[in-house]
């Protein structure tokens, strides 16, 4: 087992506390959440006027919840979004694709956010569907994460390093970093501050102004 990246996380919230200060600080109508499992634990907290969740065998069913794969809902909609929550499939080529086709439905102004992105063990980023049962699994979102920090500069992306890390990401520009074809533990656990573009919480509050 590797060494555990140790990072002391400074006022710590939760995803649903990131996602609901973006939508309170921009007036966001329309959010859509990729991924649901149970309602109660993200979806169900969302503070907003328009929801749609997406989730192929949520654990159970919410106003809003479609069931279905979120690569067939991506191809049928037709809405436009102000703020997406990507906590679907955990593993890189997924990840990617669903921030990818996020971005494409985001209304001007709108925010991605994606959850995962700061594993702090390598057992965590196994790729074991039965991992996550019965504890914390992070998958390969991160790799997802970075391949887009070091080929979008369209973008303007960090990580907060708060609730297994919660990816920010706006339409803007980024200088690119560079990253190995293959994203090993090893280089990212020497790297991950830079590769993330991690930020505090405090941090996060001071660049949305919320």
């Amino acid at each position: 087992m590797s060494e555990e990246i140790e990072y002391e996380e400074v006022n710590p919230i939760n995803r649903w506390d990131i996602i609901n200060k973006l939508i309170e600080k921009n007036n966001y109508k329309d959010y859509l959440e990729i991924g649901i499992a149970n309602p109660s634990d993200n979806y169900l907290k969302i503070l907003i006027e328009n929801k749609t969740g997406v989730d192929p065998n949520p654990e159970r069913l919410a106003e809003g919840v479609q069931v279905q794969t979120s690569n067939d809902f991506f191809y049928s909609n037709k809405k436009k979004f102000d703020i997406v929550f990507v906590d679907g499939l955990h593993k890189d080529f997924q990840s990617q694709m669903d921030i990818e086709n996020g971005l494409k439905i985001l209304n001007e102004g709108g925010t991605i956010v994606v959850h995962d992105c700061f594993p702090r063990d390598e057992i965590t980023v196994s790729e074991d569907p039965q991992w996550h049962i019965s504890q914390a699994w992070c998958g390969t979102v991160f790799r997802a994460w970075i391949k887009l920090r070091a080929s979008r500069d369209d973008l303007s992306m960090y990580v907060v390093a708060t609730d297994c890390g919660c990816g920010v990401i706006h339409k803007g520009s980024q200088e690119v970093i560079e990253a190995p074809d293959e994203i090993t533990w090893d280089w990212y656990k020497d790297t991950y501050e830079t590769a993330l573009n991690l930020k505090s919480v405090d941090e996060f509050y001071a660049l949305e102004g919320v």
